[in-house]
C-alpha cells in the first residue's frame, strides 16, 4: 500500500466501523492506527501552545443549534443510527463547535488586554503563554444535517429500489444503519465513499467558503477574531 493511501486510510479507520490501518511510514511511527479524531479530533489547543498565529477550521456540520423543540421529537424511539449518530456527533462534532465558541470568547478576553491578569499569570504557572488574539476563519455548512441530506440524495439516486440489487452490499448497508430517516442519512455520511458524494462535498465545501468571504468584512477579512455566534446572528 502507497505511503500517501494508508495514511489517508488510516485517519478515517473509524473505530468499530472500520479495521485499523497498517503504517510503516515514517519508521519511528510505524503501527496500526485508528482515525486520531475519535481522541483529539480538534487539535486547536495544541496548535497554539506550539506558537499557531492564525486557523482555518473546517466543519462538518453547523455551528447552528438545533431548533427542534420537545414537542416536535418524533414518538418512535432511536434506532441503532439513531444512537450511533448521537456518539459520533458528541465525539467528532459537538467539540469542534464549543472550541470554536471558546476560541472567540479569549479573543474578547485577550482584545480588552490581560496584562497582568490572574488568567495570564495562571497561564504563565502552567508554562504557558498568556492568551492572545489569534485571527480564524471558519467553514462550515449553513444548515444542521447537510451532509446527511446529501448522503441520502445520493444513496437514493445510485442504489434506490431496483438499483439495488447491482449493489448487494450497499443494500445490506442501507438495512444494517436502520432503513430512511435523518439518523440514517447522517451515520450514512461518515460511512459512504461514493464518488459523487464526495464530488458533491466538495462542491459544498467551496460554496461554504464563498458564503464566509461574503459575510466576513473589515480589515482583517477574511480573518476573524469575534464569538462564531455573532456573525451567524446566534447567542454564545
Amino acid at each position: 500500500m502507497r505511503v500517501a493511501n494508508a495514511h489517508v486510510l488510516a485517519s478515517g479507520a473509524i473505530p468499530t466501523f472500520f479495521p485499523a490501518v497498517r503504517v510503516d511510514s515514517p519508521a519511528r511511527a510505524r503501527g496500526w492506527y485508528f482515525d486520531g479524531g475519535t481522541r483529539l479530533n480538534t487539535p486547536i489547543k495544541p496548535v497554539l501552545d506550539l506558537g499557531g498565529d492564525r486557523l482555518v477550521l473546517l466543519a462538518t456540520d453547523s455551528i447552528e443549534r438545533s431548533r427542534v423543540s420537545p414537542a416536535e421529537a418524533p414518538d418512535a424511539a432511536p434506532d441503532f443510527s439513531g444512537g450511533a449518530v448521537e456518539l459520533l456527533q458528541a465525539t467528532l462534532v459537538d467539540p469542534l463547535c464549543n472550541d470554536v465558541r471558546m476560541l472567540g470568547k479569549i479573543n474578547l478576553l485577550a482584545g480588552e488586554g490581560s496584562g497582568s491578569s490572574d488568567v495570564d499569570r495562571y497561564q504563565e504557572a502552567r508554562g504557558k503563554r498568556p492568551y492572545r488574539q489569534i485571527p480564524y476563519i471558519f467553514v462550515a455548512p449553513s444548515s444542521r444535517g447537510e451532509l446527511g441530506r446529501r448522503a441520502t440524495e445520493v444513496f437514493s439516486h445510485r442504489y434506490g429500489g431496483l438499483k439495488g440489487l447491482r449493489s448487494p452490499d450497499f443494500a445490506l448497508l442501507t438495512r444494517l444503519l436502520g432503513g430512511e430517516g435523518h439518523s440514517h442519512g447522517e451515520l450514512l455520511s461518515y460511512l459512504f465513499f461514493e464518488r459523487e458524494f464526495v464530488d458533491g462535498l466538495i462542491e459544498m465545501g467551496r460554496s461554504d467558503a464563498i458564503s464566509w468571504l461574503e459575510r466576513v468584512d473589515g480589515d482583517a477579512a477574511p480573518w476573524y477574531f469575534n464569538p462564531v455566534d455573532e456573525l451567524f446572528g446566534g447567542t454564545a
